[in-house]
């Protein structure tokens, strides 16, 4: 059996709704979230066709700011077989050249109407739109925003869409509880847009090749140069950021529910990868050198409820200014930590702690070889493929064999089996290509990709020490 993601297309099968789903990096790609709202019964259309609209208005805002992600295709020279994700261009990181591209994007925004017309498209659709009223938690992983998307404006009306149907009801014991609780895990990209914030229409890209490269941001770029031209209201923007965003943030969230098959075990989530270690520096670092380190539930419990309060200061500024410089510091490593980088026995001492941890962030080509996330304790939902994703779809015209040897070529450097087969990639796993070809170029070429199901990664598993966990979740949800 071969499931086929195409996020062009309406969804073909619409899953029941579940108590608790949690989305995977979503890399700014606001047409790959409606989808999965709809295709788990979050978010109804009030049409069917208006899924094929809200696609083709990404596509005008694609056409319109083509020449914005020009960057991206200066990062090879000579065709994929020359491409090295080991050696970064470091035009790719050089601000002036950023400036350039940006002015290139604000001076390309010539027909305003037929991208206003987009946007108002947008809008309608998910005015229309319902939510269910039914109690669920949605919980995103991460990188929602300022990410490798188009546009950030679409996704902040879909969590302004989220907000306002949330709802709240009382509980036997007369206590006022959210139907819809929506819980965003803060990454290394809403970081940056949440230190773009507050927005006005003389907003300026301030781009800072020390903290993200150019094309890693283009969703806000974009939403940037809309404001510039007066296309976007900034005050609806600002005001979508502060009540319908960024109360849902979250360093560290615990699942209400327990781990299926061990109820001994707790599990929580972040967007990039977290031990003992990290956590513990995090904690201090907002919470004061006196914060002791946990050693039970109860207490990480305890200190993961007073991190996301602390967090909640920061966020709206009424944190103590020296206070906020050390918790910048520290929340900055936080979201960016690495697997590669961590302790060898992180998921180890997690687990005589009784504690698992779900995460995104750390694609495969930034986990050492043999240490990918078969080990139990971590389950990664980032892009296991996004960076390979990127180049193959950025560009399309590339010959299909030289696509082939490239990502074959990649797969065996880091150990991993992947069979590959045209004209579409596939790959073995639960979905790992699938989503991150919807992310990395959107609609840059073909994004129906056939993912075999887990019985299948467990042959290939077996053929190969190093294949990936298959329930790797990139772009995919959990439903416990």
């Amino acid at each position: 059996m071969r499931i086929n993601i195409d996020i062009k297309k309406f969804p073909t099968k619409i899953e029941p709704l579940q108590q608790s789903m949690t989305l995977g990096d979503a890399h700014g790609n606001s047409v790959f979230i409606l989808y999965w709202l709809i295709q788990n019964s979050v978010v109804t259309l009030k049409e069917k066709a208006d899924y094929e609209k809200f696609v083709q208005a990404h596509k005008v805002i694609l056409e319109m700011t083509q020449t914005a992600y020009a960057l991206s295709h200066d990062s090879y020279k000579g065709g994929l077989s020359n491409f090295d994700f080991d050696k970064t261009p470091n035009f790719a990181f050089d601000p002036a050249r950023a400036q350039e591209h940006m002015s290139g994007l604000c001076s390309n925004v010539k027909n305003k109407k037929r991208l206003t017309d987009a946007l108002d498209t947008i809008g309608i659709i998910i005015d229309n739109a319902t939510v269910t009223t039914q109690k669920c938690i949605i919980r995103f992983i991460g990188d929602m925003l300022a990410d490798r998307g188009y546009c950030d404006y679409p996704t902040l009306l879909l969590l302004q869409k989220l907000h306002a149907a949330v709802g709240v009801e009382k509980n036997t014991a007369g206590e006022v509880e959210k139907n819809i609780d929506v819980r965003i895990l803060y990454s290394n990209h809403d970081k940056t847009l949440v230190e773009h914030y507050k927005f006005s229409r003389d907003s300026k890209f301030n781009f800072n090749p020390e903290v993200l490269g150019l094309a890693q941001q283009a969703s806000l770029q974009t939403m940037i140069a809309f404001l510039e031209h007066g296309m976007l209201d900034p005050d609806k923007i600002n005001g979508i950021i502060s009540e319908c965003y960024l109360p849902k943030l979250k360093l560290i969230d615990i699942s209400d529910n327990p781990v299926p098959g061990h109820p001994d075990r707790l599990r929580f989530y972040t967007h990039a990868p977290a031990g003992k270690n990290e956590l513990n520096k995090l904690a201090k670092a907002i919470l004061g050198d006196q914060q002791k380190e946990f050693s039970s539930h109860a207490q990480f419990r305890s200190m993961v409820g007073d991190i996301n309060n602390h967090f909640q200061q920061f966020l709206m500024r009424t944190m103590d200014a020296l206070k906020r410089k050390v918790a910048d510091a520290a929340i900055h490593d936080f979201v960016w930590t690495r697997a590669a980088k961590m302790d060898e026995g992180w998921r180890d001492t997690l687990a005589t702690l009784g504690l698992e941890c779900f995460h995104g962030h750390d694609g495969l080509l930034n986990v050492k070889n043999g240490d990918l996330n078969h080990v139990t304790g971590q389950i990664q939902l980032d892009g296991l493929l996004q960076n390979i994703a990127q180049i193959l779809y950025d560009y399309p015209d590339e010959p299909l064999d030289a696509r082939r040897q490239f990502v074959e070529r990649e797969f065996r450097r880091v150990g991993i089996l992947l069979p590959v087969s045209g004209p579409d990639i596939q790959a073995t796993g639960s979905g790992g290509l699938a989503a991150a070809t919807s992310s990395a170029g959107m609609f840059a070429g073909p994004t129906t990709v056939s993912a075999t199901p887990a019985s299948s990664a467990a042959a290939a598993a077996a053929a190969s020490p190093h294949y990936s966990d298959p329930h790797n979740l990139d772009h995919t949800f959990l439903k416990k």
